[in-house]
């Protein structure tokens, strides 16, 4: 089932957010009728979160290497934000 989005505004923001949420996939445009919302698939969700999450795991290890810091470190690191976020 699709929901229709409705704006009026031709705001750059809005449509800024629309043209972003139309590249992750997660809205269709449909030139004259308007934008809808897509269905979506936890597995495909899952996964899109897992690339994002791989290209700032990616610039972590880069940042890491300037500053000699151990996956040990990171790991440890990681469990105490976790830890917080509790």
């Amino acid at each position: 089932m699709d929901i229709k989005i409705n704006y009026s505004s031709k705001d750059p923001i809005y449509l800024r957010a629309y043209d972003e949420l139309e590249k992750d996939g997660l809205i269709n445009s449909v030139p004259g009728k308007g934008n809808f919302i897509k269905s979506q698939d936890p597995q495909m969700v899952k996964e899109k979160l897992m690339v994002k999450i791989e290209d700032h795991i990616r610039e972590v290890i880069k940042l890491c290497k300037l500053g000699d810091i151990s996956k040990e470190e990171i790991i440890a690191l990681v469990d105490v934000l976790e830890e917080s976020d509790d």
